[in-house]
């Protein structure tokens, strides 16, 4: 076998196809919804306040529904799954999500449902 002649590129900055780059090494990747779904009020809530902090325009005209991503490549490489893509699979996946919380005084990883 003969050695690639061009430099490889780091594969953590590239984004594949039908990824999206948010910025700051965050990309989403594939898959997401085609058409835009309605949020819990709680997701709304959320989301608004995202939007009042960022002082983004056209708060009033946001439907309250949005496109959910299956996964989020993190700055640091690692891949974050949303709990919408594990629902959809048809396997019976491991329960490999897990959440560390860390405030000031604690630390604690707990499993999600």
């Amino acid at each position: 076998m003969m050695p690639t002649v061009l430099p490889s590129e780091d594969k953590s900055t590239q984004v594949p196809h039908g990824g999206k780059n948010l910025g700051n090494g965050y990309v989403l990747l594939h898959v997401c919804q085609s058409t835009a779904a309605d949020v819990s009020e709680p997701e709304a809530t959320a989301i608004m306040s995202l939007w009042e902090e960022k002082n983004w325009p056209n708060q009033d005209r946001w439907p309250r529904a949005v496109r959910r991503w299956a996964r989020l490549r993190l700055p640091n490489g690692q891949i974050a799954r949303s709990r919408w893509s594990e629902s959809r699979s048809r396997r019976n996946l491991r329960k490999t999500t897990m959440v560390k919380f860390r405030d000031n005084k604690n630390e604690e990883t707990v499993p999600c449902s």
